[in-house]
């Protein structure tokens, strides 16, 4: 080989390396702070949104205060609600002490026993268990699944069967129902109370700017992407074009 035809060889091979170069895109980022403010935006909207509402449930709850009915209709769905809880938690009482919960309890502790047994020595055998671990283990897992059904199972008809819980929760719906009927009162009450229909149209707004405020956000992030991939595209191509037109 000539000197000539070195020095050319030396030329060629530098000129490739620095198109390989330019030619690897390298993480190029728009305006990252855009983005930031973006964000700050719109949690500061979503905070506005919950203020709002706060505001429209505090004009609401002075239209409650001046009605008697809506505070006796609360305190006797909430009693309901206990009396309702007090008799599901006595019938769960008295269905763990049958005979057939208590062999479902057995059975159920016993496999999950099992189960983390075998849990222990699969750990120790590692990638070397066994099928018969692997066995005992679904073996386990299904018995204790089946112990778990049969423990609800009699727990679910107990209380279903239990006549106070049934008088518990035909009580509480009847209360429920009466709350309901005068929370539809209060809507129609609030439509034309001033108060409400200010701090409902602040709640409308308030929305309104999250939403556009989320859009905007969306839109920033979209347009720092399509900007970041321009800027890789035009410096990977066009130092690569430019190394192979020399």
């Amino acid at each position: 080989m000539t000197f000539a035809s070195f020095a050319s060889l030396r030329r060629w091979l530098f000129a490739l390396g620095v198109a390989t170069l330019f030619a690897v895109p390298s993480i190029v980022r728009a305006d990252p702070k855009a983005v930031a403010d973006a964000r700050k935006a719109e949690s500061e909207a979503k905070v506005a949104v919950t203020t709002a509402q706060k505001d429209l449930a505090t004009a609401k709850d002075a239209i409650k205060s001046k009605d008697p009915a809506y505070a006796t209709a609360q305190k006797e769905l909430n009693k309901a609600k206990m009396e309702q809880d007090n008799a599901s938690k006595a019938a769960l009482e008295k269905a763990h002490t049958s005979p057939e919960y208590v062999a479902a309890k057995k059975r159920f502790d016993e496999a999950d026993a099992k189960v983390k047994d075998v849990q222990l020595q699969v750990r120790a055998a590692g990638a070397s268990t066994s099928k018969a671990l692997t066995d005992q283990m679904s073996a386990a897992t299904t018995a204790r699944a089946d112990a778990k059904t049969a423990m609800e199972k009699i727990e679910n008809e107990s209380v279903a069967a239990d006549e106070k819980v049934t008088a518990a929760k035909a009580a509480f719906s009847t209360s429920k129902a009466k709350l309901e009927e005068l929370d539809k009162k209060l809507e129609e009450a609030a439509a034309s109370d001033k108060a409400c229909q200010d701090a409902q149209k602040a709640l409308e707004e308030a929305n309104k700017k999250y939403e556009d405020a989320k859009a905007h956000t969306a839109e920033v992030i979209k347009q720092n992407k399509e900007e970041s991939k321009g800027k890789r595209g035009k410096g990977g191509g066009g130092a690569a074009g430019g190394a192979g037109g020399k």
